[in-house]
């Protein structure tokens, strides 16, 4: 977009000195220094600008640090919607074991990330967020869909920046996958390191158990991601991941059929391009090792069909979140989900996870494998083996019956469930 005049980049190192442990003064020095060193080897006086405009996309805000030790006043621009009154950005600096306390001590000090300091002179609100009053300055909405109202010069100016992207091949195709940060996803899952092979396991579970298929998918990487989605999707359209999401709003009759994404903002930004919204949780990533056992237990549904299957978790946190993506590709609703210990009539069935809750329904148990294979020389979570147990009255033949094995193509994976008798 330098190319065709729209403005001038400069990049900078975002977490350059996040993690420097030393006093508040060595860190405000070596800020003031690397900003005033980047702006004179691009020719800008920071001090002469007409107006700075800033938007943090995470806890750090190393320009904005700058600009508040320099003194000069600017603009805060809301990342997503409610950021400045329910504080998010500000609260999950403590998320990040690469920031040092020094650092935090700084945000806080000068009341960065959220612009709650004399040089914030203008808070810019999302569309429809709430206001926090105690914030310093002016205010005003904006509406990312407004961008849509560019003329069509400036439209073609911006698109035809990005070369590798074919514009009318993704009017064409119609389902968009919006994946969140790698350092995101990496902390959530990282207590998962026995579990998940690769980080990109949420995402290609996400698809593989919606049952989309890779030829019909365009993925929007995040900025900060280098996820190898070419190598598990390659029959997909990935667009470049410095493509402002926003930027769809440019194309000519660009409409999304379905729209998925996992704890993400970033599809309040394309709303009105979207028919379908699923919208998985960070629970999709925190409880990743209870995805594929839910989704094997919930095919029981179809078929053990004249029986009402109640579902037990003790730990139900997360899981009807979880239940509700999938059931976006199911064909049987009203799934039961409980952590509480219920009487089963004749034609109940309770299946859960662990021998010693099962046996709180019934003492008729039968139990079932569920093993995970690897499909492909790349799976994304390791080769595994679980139980599953179903209490009530039901017959070994119809509990054989309910056996099945499918495969999980972008994931690599072949899952088997296998009856083995009762117990």
């Amino acid at each position: 977009m330098e190319g065709n005049s729209l403005f001038c980049l400069i990049l900078y190192d975002y977490k350059y000195l996040a993690n420097l442990q030393t006093s508040s003064f060595l860190l405000s020095s070596r800020i003031k220094e690397y900003f005033v060193s980047l702006f004179d080897e691009n020719g800008i006086d920071i001090n002469a600008v007409d107006e700075v405009f800033v938007s943090n996309s995470g806890a750090y805000c190393l320009f904005e640090l700058f600009l508040i030790i320099m003194k000069v006043p600017y603009s805060l621009v809301e990342f997503s919607k409610n950021e400045f009154a329910s504080k998010r950005l500000l609260k999950s600096i403590n998320q990040y074991e690469e920031i040092s306390s020094s650092y935090c001590d700084l945000v806080f000090t000068y009341g960065a990330v959220i612009g709650n300091n004399r040089c914030c002179k203008n808070h810019i609100y999302y569309s429809e967020s709430d206001v926090d009053g105690s914030l310093p300055g002016q205010m005003c909405y904006f509406d990312p869909i407004d961008i849509a109202s560019l003329s069509k010069d400036k439209k073609d100016k911006i698109l035809t920046s990005y070369l590798t992207i074919d514009y009318k091949k993704c009017c064409e195709v119609l389902i968009l996958l919006i994946p969140n940060s790698e350092s995101l996803t990496k902390r959530a899952l990282a207590v998962y390191g026995k579990y998940v092979k690769d980080i990109i396991a949420p995402y290609t579970l996400l698809i593989d158990l919606l049952g989309i298929p890779s030829e019909r998918l365009i993925i929007k990487p995040h900025p900060h991601g280098v996820f190898s989605f070419d190598l598990y999707f390659p029959q997909s359209i990935l667009l470049d991941k410095t493509f402002p999401i926003e930027f769809l709003q440019l194309i000519p009759g660009c409409r999304i059929k379905t729209l998925i994404s996992i704890e993400t903002s970033a599809s309040d930004k394309i709303y009105n391009l979207v028919e379908k919204n699923i919208a998985a949780s960070r629970y999709w990533m925190l409880r990743i090792s209870d995805i594929i056992p839910l989704y094997v237990s919930l095919k029981l549904e179809n078929t053990l069909l004249n029986y009402n299957i109640i579902h037990f978790y003790s730990n139900v946190v997360g899981i009807k979140e979880i239940a509700y993506v999938l059931s976006k590709h199911w064909e049987k609703k009203g799934v039961v989900i409980t952590d509480q210990k219920i009487h089963l009539n004749s034609n109940d069935l309770a299946v859960t996870l662990n021998y010693e809750e099962a046996i709180w329904f019934s003492s008729c148990l039968h139990k079932y494998s569920i093993i995970m294979k690897k499909s492909s020389e790349s799976p994304v979570l390791f080769c595994s083996r679980s139980n599953l147990y179903l209490a009530g009255q039901i017959s070994s033949t119809e509990c054989r019956e309910a056996e099945t094995t499918f495969c999980l193509l972008h994931s690599g994976l072949e899952i088997i469930l296998k009856y083995e008798g009762e117990c």
